[in-house]
């Protein structure tokens, strides 16, 4: 009787142990799907099948990805923004030193 009860915790923790290790492994590779699609942009697929462990961590995955995927987009637009001001700055700096050579051309005139 207590080695019958031994073995069924023995099977119990067998059991649990198993079912643990799978959550781990869904959640491992649903993160690691759900961050690529994310990052691609590529159009999503169907989780039906999965384990809640693997849809909650595409998830999460997923969130990461898209994030990474929507700085990359922005970024030529950023960099293209900066270098619009680089030049807005440029401009104005020569502008205000065209004016400050013409100032100065004019009251070197007044003065002859």
């Amino acid at each position: 009787m207590a080695q019958q009860r031994a073995d069924e915790a023995n099977q119990t923790f067998n059991d649990y142990k198993q079912q643990e290790d799978q959550n781990l492994a869904d959640k491992v590779a649903g993160e690691k799907a759900g961050y690529q699609y994310g990052e691609t942009g590529a159009t999503l697929p169907s989780l039906e099948g999965k384990s809640e462990a693997y849809k909650n961590a595409f998830s999460e995955g997923f969130t990461k990805g898209a994030a990474v995927h929507e700085e990359a987009l922005a970024a030529p637009g950023l960099a293209q923004q900066r270098a619009d001001e680089a030049n807005e700055t440029f401009n104005d700096f020569k502008k205000q030193e065209d004016q400050d050579l013409a100032d100065k051309v004019a009251s070197e005139k007044a003065g002859y």
